[in-house]
């Protein structure tokens, strides 16, 4: 029998939709959905405009799964995401290939879905690439909390449970809390993640955390590291893999900074002592 969470992502796929700027529009596509190697990736074939990128875990549990795209121009990845059973992006809109990946260490099925404005184009390197506009925390496109609101009403979570948690130099993140699933969502200029994990025996821990690198804020050799900090810590103990462990302050229940490793590596977080 499938979770409810399970079953709550089911009825998530059907509601979430991405938000768009003003006069933008899109059609969109299904891809992947089969399962998939440890560590591995699935992808599309042609290259679109790509505006809003999601990868889904459709089974009970947790899954590490990722999101990214490869861009027509010259090859290169950008905007690797990961969480646990669910990761969306609303991101620039660069011409490239929508991947998802399934970044646990067995076989799981990870459903792929994404929205473009047009495409598709040939397989083929070159052409011109979108300009992606510049990043302020100040100037975000989306609005995190109306747009986490949205996808979290799909798990049972109220408007009245989604709040912004802190807004500064990092970006704005909102929160949904709800009493089997927490929502996580950071919004920095035209940049917007989303993910939204089960909560067990009501702790928080590597479920509540959402990862990122190969983007053009974050550091070579480093990885972003956004989480949901467990109930009363003021600082968390950030690790990816055997990395180097970092200490992040926590604002607003939420820790975010950069740490050294890969964002498909395993997180570990825990309250300073």
């Amino acid at each position: 029998m499938k979770s409810k969470f399970a079953l709550a992502f089911a009825l998530a796929l059907c509601s979430a939709a991405a938000v768009f700027p003003s006069g933008a529009s899109a059609a969109s596509y299904s891809y992947c959905g089969n399962v998939l190697g440890p560590d591995s990736w699935c992808g599309t074939y042609y290259n679109y405009d790509v505006t809003y990128n999601r990868a889904t875990y459709p089974g009970g549990g947790t899954v590490r799964v990722g999101i990214k795209q490869i861009l027509k121009s010259d090859g290169s990845t950008v905007n690797r995401k990961f969480a646990d059973n669910y990761v969306a992006t609303n991101s620039s809109n660069w011409t490239a290939r929508p991947f998802v990946a399934n970044a646990s260490g067995s076989n799981h099925t990870v459903n792929g879905y994404f929205e473009y404005t047009s495409g598709p184009y040939n397989a083929r390197l070159g052409g011109k690439r979108k300009a992606p506009r510049a990043r302020s925390s100040a100037a975000s496109l989306f609005d995190p909390q109306s747009r986490l609101a949205a996808t979290a009403k799909s798990f049972g979570i109220g408007p009245s449970d989604v709040a912004i948690a802190r807004n500064d130099i990092a970006g704005e993140f909102a929160v949904a809390r709800g009493i089997t699933t927490r929502c996580l969502a950071k919004s920095r200029g035209d940049d917007y993640v989303e993910s939204c994990s089960p909560v067990f025996n009501g702790g928080v821990s590597s479920t509540q955390t959402i990862t990122e690198d190969s983007s053009n804020d974050v550091p070579a050799g480093l990885s972003r590291v956004t989480g949901i900090a467990p109930d009363g810590a003021a600082t968390v103990i950030v690790r990816l893999g055997y990395g180097p462990a970092k200490s992040l302050v926590v604002v607003g229940g939420v820790f975010t900074g950069f740490v050294r490793g890969t964002a498909d590596q395993p997180v570990s977080v825990t309250p300073a002592s």
